[in-house]
């Protein structure tokens, strides 16, 4: 005979309880009310809200706001990572504002570059105000005003998340499915290497691990329908935009963004040379578009979407590493 799970599902009403989803990334959470977490300031030193879900053990549940707000969330988590969502797979949030606050993952010293011979995210500053890397992700009636700020260095900042996959474990079963995002507003500003108004980079995994089968490639996309974008963007490296870099299908339909976009790479903007292993100025690599900025290998497809906001882009190179 079959058996079924029930979920559990938890009422949150305090950002303590916000905290604690960190011991059941399972469940489906829901909101009570308002939650104000001005507290998160004072908490670890400073570093704020711990995001939810890590590598190893991501967020696969549900959070549903009911219409409610969570206001003053702040996180200083850097070379990881950040978001209410640190890593999500498969997971829903919907019906959820969040309001004020503060998203910084800027900090570059001490930066492990050894990171790049491992195969974990674990360590890299990505960030965005759900979700800091999501696979499989729903985002249903959601708005940010919170602002996002990652590293110069290798940083990934996006509006709603930071990096996108599309393919993801569950226990020991292995899902295929894309992203979608729905009803949405982002308007709080950000700024990263690589900056997104919605999210900064989209890499499937079987581009990884060269696993081209059908469901893989069919189920390898972004949908967005009836997002906006108000706030500013600001690249400080590689590329900024709506959606920043997308190696996967986008779909783009009701679309609107009314924020500025800006590349501006400077003499002080640098990167890791891995043939080299010096710090060195990227070559002029900058690309700024009101809803795309760069799109590689799989369609975007886009439907009565406009941008009415400035695009900027401004570059400086020293040292070309191309």
């Amino acid at each position: 005979t079959a058996t079924t799970t029930t979920p559990i599902v938890r009422n949150i009403s305090t950002c303590s309880d916000l905290q604690n989803m960190s011991d059941d990334v399972y469940s489906t959470y829901n909101l009570t009310g308002d939650i104000d977490c001005t507290e998160t300031a004072n908490w670890d030193n400073g570093k704020g809200f711990m995001p939810v879900g890590t590598f190893d053990r991501p967020f696969v549940g549900t959070i549903n706001g009911q219409g409610h707000k969570i206001t003053n969330l702040k996180m200083v988590r850097n070379n990881a990572p950040g978001g209410l969502l640190a890593f999500a797979n498969g997971a829903t949030i919907k019906n959820l504002k969040l309001d004020g606050g503060l998203i910084d993952h800027s900090q570059t010293d001490g930066f492990d570059l050894s990171i790049f011979n491992g195969e974990t995210l674990d360590q890299l500053p990505i960030a965005g105000s759900f979700v800091g890397v999501g696979a499989g992700v729903t985002l249903d009636n959601v708005e940010t005003n919170i602002p996002v700020y990652t590293s110069r260095i290798f940083g990934l900042s996006g509006g709603l998340i930071g990096g996108v996959t599309s393919n993801y474990f569950i226990g020991s079963i292995y899902y295929s499915a894309p992203t979608t995002i729905t009803n949405a507003k982002s308007n709080g500003y950000v700024e990263g290497y690589i900056a997104g108004g919605v999210y900064a980079l989209a890499v499937p995994v079987f581009m990884i691990n060269q696993d081209f089968s059908q469901d893989n490639v069919e189920n390898s996309r972004v949908v967005l329908d009836n997002v906006q974008r108000t706030g500013d963007t600001k690249c400080t490296q590689i590329c900024a935009g709506a959606m920043a870099a997308s190696g996967m299908q986008v779909d783009v339909n009701n679309f609107t963004n009314s924020g500025s976009v800006i590349t501006n790479l400077t003499d002080t903007g640098t990167v890791f040379d891995r043939e080299s292993g010096d710090i060195a100025h990227l070559c002029s690599f900058q690309s700024a578009g009101g809803i795309s900025a760069v799109q590689l290998m799989f369609p975007l497809s886009i439907n009565n979407s406009t941008n009415t906001g400035k695009i900027q882009s401004t570059s400086y190179t020293q040292k070309s590493i191309c």
